[in-house]
């Protein structure tokens, strides 16, 4: 029995190419042995968004993490009004009955040490329908997610139903899609663990007609059926290819947008300009750095570990302590502007610390898979112009470069910029290992740990113990981080929903920097909609253990995995920190 929602008219499934969409495993840190909250009383803690609108556009800090009032919170200002009336300071602190399973001192919502500080109580007037899809019981969010062909599950299901609408707040039934289970699992445990001021978030999924059929215009036409039909306050959006169409279309509408990933889902790096977000602002929110932090990071890097010094990690024994010569690899298939905006960054930003790039390749100047005989072409460019150390910048796929210049006894430095997918352990076992042992990252993933104590596991099994370990680690970790996000604005924004409030909560997240090499700096700056804002630096060991696999090739992580944001990397070699015990991390699909 089907728990579809009546459209009217029928969505039949389309016929598309079978793809195989990997969900990148988007790992957290260990759920911590926090000491539980009294279970009857707790003291209350809640983010509150500032009332100065000088200071709401601000980075956060810890003096705009107030204490929530006694019985009820948000009392209205006087004068507030409309259903995006302003964030309400909320004074003094006090004790009331513990509505919320807080843990940890001092208390946050969950186990997972990037939930929000704890509002463990309310009671009193959330201002009813505060924004559209807002009601005084419930907000009406709208998951759209790609249909098609899936594989790696429990249930053996090949395909999330294309072009179907379901509504997780009805009960849930044997024949459900995959992702509509642990979807619904996820609604329960962030309604019961977060504060949502007395409404309940209810999920709606909206599957696509497929990645292979997606285009701008058909982005366009789906907003329009979506907002019809759902008439949603928020999206969050589990696609790659023209979401920003989506999102465009959605904006017209006021619907609060939230990239739950970039291309293919789980931790890889958004896919949207900056300009993007600002241009919609503040109806949009990323959990993944956009292109231009992104690129600050690696450039930052670059600058700082690469170009100021000589050779030290190459395989061509010629080479070793001369000064640099930079060869840039990067994407040249034109659909793909997004990684060619990020190269852009990259060899401009290079260019402005005194770098000079002597050669150029591409991946593929053309739509479709790498070109061999173009990778043979540009390693010979490379080799002719004496290029020391190859950046790859932009371009998440390669076959063919590192099997080329093994063909031409050639073992330069490679230096890549993650992006989830191409620093991968499973990516980058199939590389030349004679080649990637002079390979080294900056990554976005952060030190793993077994799928069991990672906060997206946790959370499903929270609420439903029986989910086999198989999906929750290949499927519902790539949906967590975006859902926590926009739980934790739903939190932030205070009882008062809306785009307006919403905003100066998550500026009011203070911009702390991270200690923890397995937690992410995560906070949003002036005029900034992304979260992550630091990497970490890495080396391929083609003989290291993949800890989530146990294949043969994996990163290992750099002082442990410690973390650094743009203009904090230590003023050394790139191997300076290196060393044969650093760990092999979890990264990508098959972690476990």
């Amino acid at each position: 029995m089907s728990r579809e929602l009546p459209t009217g008219r029928r969505y039949p499934p389309l016929g598309i190419a079978a793809v195989m969409l990997l969900l990148l495993l988007s790992v957290l840190p260990s759920a911590l042995n926090l000491p539980q909250s009294n279970p009857s009383q707790t003291l209350e803690y809640a983010p509150v968004p500032p009332d100065d609108e000088s200071t709401a556009q601000q980075p956060g800090n810890l003096s705009s993490l107030g204490l929530a009032g006694s019985s009820s919170l948000g009392a209205a200002a006087p004068g507030a009004g409309g259903a995006e009336g302003g964030g309400t300071a909320l004074a003094g602190a006090g004790r009331s009955p513990s509505t919320k399973r807080c843990v940890g001192n001092p208390p946050r919502q969950t186990e997972d040490p990037l939930s929000p500080p704890c509002v463990a109580h309310f009671s009193g007037d959330n201002f009813g329908s505060t924004y559209q899809g807002v009601t005084r019981d419930e907000i009406r969010v709208l998951f759209y997610v790609t249909g098609g062909t899936y594989a790696g599950n429990s249930r053996g299901q090949t395909q999330m139903p294309p072009n179907s609408y379901w509504d997780l707040a009805k009960p849930p039934t044997e024949d459900d899609p995959l992702f509509v289970v642990l979807l619904q699992a996820y609604q329960r445990h962030f309604n019961e663990r977060y504060q949502t001021y007395g409404r309940f978030v209810h999920f709606f999924v909206r599957f696509d007609a497929g990645v292979a059929t997606a285009t701008a215009e058909s982005r366009a036409a789906d907003a329009a059926n979506d907002y019809g039909l759902i008439k949603p306050a928020a999206v969050v959006l589990y696609v790659s290819e023209f979401a920003a169409n989506y999102v465009e279309q959605m904006a017209k509408r006021r619907v609060i947008a939230f990239l739950g990933n970039g291309a293919g889902g789980g931790i890889v790096a958004a896919t949207e300009r900056a300009e993007t977000f600002s241009r919609v602002a503040p109806l949009l929110w990323g959990y993944y750095p956009s292109i231009e932090q992104r690129a600050r990071v690696f450039v930052s890097y670059l600058c700082t570990k690469v170009v100021p010094h000589p050779v030290s990690f190459t395989g061509n024994p010629a080479d070793a302590g001369k000064p640099r010569r930079l060869g840039l690899l990067h994407e040249g298939n034109p659909s793909r502007a997004d990684r060619i905006a990020f190269s852009a960054l990259v060899e401009a930003g290079v260019e402005a610390c005194g770098g000079e790039w002597v050669a150029e390749g591409k991946i593929s100047d053309k739509v479709g898979p790498e070109n061999p005989a173009q990778a043979g072409n540009d390693i010979a460019l490379f080799v002719q112009r004496g290029v020391t150390t190859i950046v790859r910048a932009g371009a998440n796929a390669d076959c063919c470069h590192a099997r080329a210049a093994s063909g031409a006894n050639y073992y330069p430095e490679w230096v890549l910029a993650g992006d989830g997918l191409s620093d991968q352990n499973l990516n980058s076992q199939i590389q030349d290992p004679a080649q990637w042992t002079h390979a080294r990252a900056v990554s976005l993933y952060h030190l793993g740990v077994p799928i069991e104590e990672q906060p997206c596991f946790v959370a499903a099994r929270d609420v439903d113990p029986s989910l086999p370990r198989i999906d929750v680690k290949n499927w519902a970790c790539g949906f967590y981080p975006g859902i926590r996000m926009l739980f934790t604005g739903i939190q932030v924004a205070g009882p008062r929903f809306g785009p307006d409030t919403l905003d100066r909560g998550y500026h009011a997240i203070p911009d702390v920097r991270s200690t923890d090499p397995r937690v992410p700096s995560c906070y949003y700056e002036a005029g900034d909609f992304t979260c992550v804002k630091d990497a970490v630096a890495e080396w391929w060991d083609p003989s290291g253990e993949d800890p989530g696999s146990g294949a043969r090739g994996c990163w290992r992580v750099m002082e442990g995995g410690r973390r650094y944001t743009a203009g904090t990397w230590k003023p050394d070699n790139v191997d300076s920190q290196r060393a044969p015990s650093d760990p092999c991390n979890f990264q990508g699909v098959g972690a476990t």
